[in-house]
C-alpha cells in the first residue's frame, strides 16, 4: 500500500509535486484528476490498496475526471482511501464538483472510499458519487444549494453510507441514494426536497439510525424509502409537519422485510403497503414501531402478510420527540425503553438488559436511560 499526499491550497496551472508528504501534489484546478493521473504514472492501483491523503484544502472540478486510466484499477481487494490528514473529524475536504460527477462519466468503478468530504455544486448529469461496488462514503456532506442537480449517490453492492448529511435537495431527477444489495446505510440525515418521487432505494440491506426529513414542499405519498426484499430497517426517525410522504414502501412483488423500532411523525402514512398484504410474508417482522399525527393510520396489515406483529402503535396520542419543531429529534419518554427486543425470542440468550426489562429506544437516536452519578455514596 502506498500513501500519496496532495494539497488543495497549492497554486499551479499544470500541477506539481511528487506525492510525498514533503512535496505533495498540487494543482490550481482539477487536482483530483491530476492525482489519478499521477497514481497511474506510478504504476496504477497498489495490489493491497492506496491512500490519497489531503494535507490542506480540497478539490474543485472543471471537467469530468477519468478514473478509467488506472490500470490496474482499484477494486474489492485493493481500495483507494481518499481522506484528510487529520482523521478526528476536525479536518474536512471541501470538494466543488463544478456540476461534474466525482468519477466522471464512468459507471463501473469499484473500491473507492471517501472520508470527511463536503461536496458542493453537485452533478447535473449522472450521480455525484457513483460506484458499481465496494464503495463507501463516510461522514461526508452533500449540499445541493447551488441549484438543480441530478441524483446524489448511486452505490453498488457491498457499499456503505455512514454518518453523512444530504441537504438543500434540489434534485430534478434521481435519488438521494440509489443502492444495491448488501449495504449499510446508517446514521445519516436525509433532507428531502420537492421532487415528487422516491428518495432512497435499497435492496437486501441494513437501513438504520437514519433521520429522514421531508421538506414542506414534498408531496409524494407512495414512499420515501424502498426496502424492496430482505431489508433490515430499524431505529429510523421520519419527521414532517404536512402529513405528506409515506415512510416505507413495501411492494407486492417482494417479501421478508424486517421493520422494527422506527418512528414516524407528521407523514401521510408510516408504511405504504401497495398491495403487499396480498403477498405471503411481505413482513418477516413488523414490531416496536410508533407513529404520531399521520394522516392515515391503517397499519398493521392483515395477519397473513406478517410473521411477527408485536408492540406497534400507529396512532400515538402525543409526539415521541423532544422538540422537533426546533430541530431536537431526540426521543422523549414515549419512545425511550419502549421498543421490541428480538433477542427475547432466542431461548439461548440471557442478557442483563432482558433481565432488567430494558428495551430498545425507538427512533434514530438513543437517550440516557440511567441516571448519571451525582456523587459517591459512602
Amino acid at each position: 500500500m502506498a500513501d500519496y499526499y496532495c494539497d488543495g491550497t497549492i497554486t499551479s496551472a499544470s500541477g506539481q509535486g511528487d506525492g510525498s508528504i514533503g512535496n505533495p501534489w498540487g494543482k490550481t484546478d482539477d487536482l483530483w484528476d491530476y492525482c489519478l493521473q499521477q497514481i497511474q504514472a506510478a504504476g496504477g492501483a497498489g495490489t493491497t490498496g492506496d491512500q490519497l491523503i489531503v494535507l490542506d484544502g480540497g478539490f474543485n472540478q472543471t471537467y469530468n475526471p477519468d478514473p478509467t486510466i488506472l490500470s490496474p484499477a482499484y477494486g474489492q481487494a485493493n481500495m483507494l482511501y481518499v481522506r484528510p490528514y487529520v482523521m478526528d473529524g476536525t479536518q474536512r475536504i471541501p470538494w466543488d464538483l463544478g456540476t461534474y460527477p466525482v468519477m466522471g462519466l464512468s459507471t463501473n468503478r469499484r473500491g473507492y472510499q471517501f472520508w470527511f468530504c463536503d461536496f458542493t455544486n453537485l452533478a447535473t448529469a449522472g450521480y455525484s458519487v457513483r460506484l458499481s461496488a465496494y464503495g463507501s462514503v463516510f461522514y461526508c456532506s452533500f449540499d445541493g444549494s447551488a441549484g438543480n442537480h441530478n441524483g446524489i449517490c448511486a452505490l453498488g453492492g457491498q457499499s456503505r453510507i455512514i454518518g453523512c448529511r444530504f441537504f438543500n435537495d434540489n434534485r430534478t431527477t434521481g435519488l438521494l441514494h440509489s443502492g444495491s444489495s448488501s449495504q449499510q446505510v446508517m446514521w445519516n440525515i436525509f433532507e428531502i426536497g420537492s421532487l415528487s418521487d422516491y428518495a432512497i432505494y435499497t435492496y437486501g440491506s441494513v437501513f438504520a439510525h437514519n433521520l429522514i426529513l421531508p421538506t414542506s414542499s414534498y408531496t409524494y405519498n407512495t414512499g420515501i424509502v424502498l426496502p424492496i426484499q430482505t431489508g433490515r430497517m430499524f431505529r429510523n426517525t421520519f419527521y414532517n409537519t404536512t402529513q405528506k410522504g409515506a415512510g416505507f414502501l413495501v411492494t407486492n412483488a417482494y417479501e421478508s422485510n424486517y421493520i422494527t423500532n422506527n418512528y414516524f411523525e407528521g407523514l401521510h402514512n408510516a408504511i405504504n403497503d401497495a398491495g403487499a398484504t396480498q403477498h405471503l410474508n411481505a413482513y418477516e417482522v413488523l414490531a416496536g414501531n410508533r407513529a404520531y399525527n399521520c394522516a392515515t393510520s391503517d397499519m398493521p396489515p392483515i395477519s397473513s402478510a406478517v410473521l411477527i406483529n408485536e408492540n406497534n402503535d400507529w396512532a400515538m396520542t402525543e409526539s415521541g420527540l423532544v422538540d422537533p419543531a426546533n430541530g431536537d429529534y431526540r426521543p422523549n419518554k414515549n419512545l425511550i425503553n419502549q421498543g421490541w427486543r428480538d433477542d427475547e425470542l432466542n431461548t439461548e440468550i440471557t442478557s442483563m438488559s432482558a433481565e432488567l426489562g430494558i428495551k430498545p429506544t425507538i427512533g434514530a437516536y438513543d437517550a440516557v436511560t440511567v441516571a448519571q452519578k451525582v456523587r459517591d455514596l459512602y
